[in-house]
């Protein structure tokens, strides 16, 4: 935020303001009249940056002189430059690289990912999955039952979508993409964690378990920590489309 300092010529400049202010402000449009007191005060005194409010202007005369100097002081802050809001959408489209680096950070982060996969009946479902950490290329991996319905939702409609979320950062990704189910034996040794062997007994290598590889489509990202946020009117958030 930025304040005058107190001194004896600037609290006579605020005075004078507020007198102005209290007989002509009512007749000037607000905007003007905010940029026009800001712009005249900038130019003869520049202002000091603070982070208090306490202006504590001294005041010789107090009733109607006193409301109108603080009603300019109030006019002059609330014109003046502030910090830009967190939902701020920054101009123009950050960098690819921008929005790739933060999508993998958000992923690695959330770790659990939400799977949408498409009903028989037209309807989505949704699941709670434990991805494997998303390649260069931002194929995931993801391990499962063959018996599962989404098995079943995916061999008939491939289309798919995962959401990442960390609400700590209030951040999420989320991944539209096409699935394909994989039953490669060597694909399965290499996209094994062993802390799974409690639900698949035979192993990566047994029948009884299932890859589901998702190549993305499209990307879309907020991430205020890494300066991309959602549209402020629109609420759309970063897009990136996957070759």
């Amino acid at each position: 935020m930025l304040v005058w300092v107190k001194t004896e010529k600037e609290t006579t400049m605020v005075q004078q303001i507020a007198f102005i202010s209290s007989r002509f402000g009512r007749d000037l449009p607000q905007p003007f009249a905010v940029a026009s007191l800001a712009a005249y005060l900038i130019r003869r005194y520049p202002p000091v940056a603070t982070d208090s409010l306490d202006l504590a202007i001294p005041l010789k005369s107090g009733g109607a002189a006193m409301r109108a100097t603080r009603a300019a002081v109030l006019l002059l802050v609330a014109g003046l430059p502030r910090a830009a809001a967190p939902q701020v959408a920054p101009a123009g489209a950050p960098p690819r690289a921008q929005v790739l680096a933060a999508a993998t950070n958000v992923m690695q982060t959330a770790r659990y990912s939400t799977l949408i996969t498409i009903g028989a009946d037209g309807q989505p479902q949704a699941r709670i999955v434990d991805p494997f950490v998303p390649e260069a290329d931002f194929t995931i991996w993801i391990a499962t039952n063959p018996l599962t319905r989404k098995v079943m939702e995916i061999r008939r409609d491939p289309r798919v979508t995962l959401l990442y979320f960390n609400p700590a950062a209030a951040a999420y990704v989320t991944v539209l993409g096409t699935a394909t189910l994989v039953a490669d034996s060597a694909e399965k040794a290499r996209h094994w964690k062993d802390e799974w062997a409690a639900y698949y007994k035979d192993g990566p290598r047994g029948d009884g378990y299932l890859l589901i590889r998702v190549r993305p489509t499209r990307l879309e990202v907020v991430s205020p920590s890494h300066g991309l946020v959602n549209d402020p009117k629109t609420w759309r958030p970063i897009l990136v489309d996957m070759p």
